[in-house]
C-alpha cells in the first residue's frame, strides 16, 4: 500500500526491500545507510525488542505521515473454501462470545480486540486502489 501510495504521488524511489518485520524497518531507517526511509503499518519505534538497543530511537526515527485507518488492521479471517454455512457458524460463534463478559475478555486477551464487526468486502475498497497503484503482484509476493 505504501508503495500505491508513492507511485500515485508520481514520487521517485529506488529499489524497496522487504525486510521481514515492522522492527527490522525501524532498524534499517535507524542506520540511516540502509535505508532513507520505511512504511509500517503501526508505530514500530515503540516495539519492546527495539528499546535496550535503540534509546534514541523516537528522535532519531520520525514519522513524517499517518496513512488514514483505511485497513481493517485487525481481522480473524476464513477460508473462502468452507463452506458459507460453516463460515456463518464460525461468525455467529464469535459474535455470541463477545456478548458474554468471559468470551469479551477472552477475545481482548487472544486478540487485543474490543469489539467485532463482519466485515464487507467494501471495506477494503480503498486498500485496494492502493495496492492496484503499487503495480505489485500479492499473489507473486506470498509465493
Amino acid at each position: 500500500m505504501p508503495l500505491g501510495l508513492l507511485n500515485q504521488a508520481r514520487a521517485q524511489t529506488g529499489n524497496g526491500a522487504f525486510l521481514e518485520g515492522q522492527p527490522n524497518v525501524v532498524r534499517a531507517v535507524y542506520a540511516a545507510d540502509i535505508c532513507d526511509f520505511g512504511a509500517t503499518f503501526i508505530d514500530a519505534r515503540e516495539s519492546p525488542i527495539l528499546e535496550a538497543d535503540y534509546a534514541d530511537v523516537m528522535e532519531r526515527v520520525i514519522v513524517l505521515w499517518r496513512v488514514p485507518k483505511i485497513i481493517p488492521y485487525e481481522n480473524i479471517s476464513l477460508s473462502n473454501v468452507l463452506p458459507v454455512e460453516m463460515r456463518r457458524v464460525i461468525q455467529r460463534a464469535f459474535i455470541d462470545l463477545m456478548l458474554t463478559p468471559d468470551g469479551k475478555a477472552a477475545i481482548q486477551t487472544v486478540y487485543g480486540m474490543d469489539t467485532l464487526q463482519i466485515a464487507e468486502d467494501a471495506m477494503y475498497d480503498d486498500f485496494a486502489l492502493y495496492v492496484r497503484a503499487s503495480g505489485l503482484s500479492l499473489s507473486d509476493l506470498i509465493k
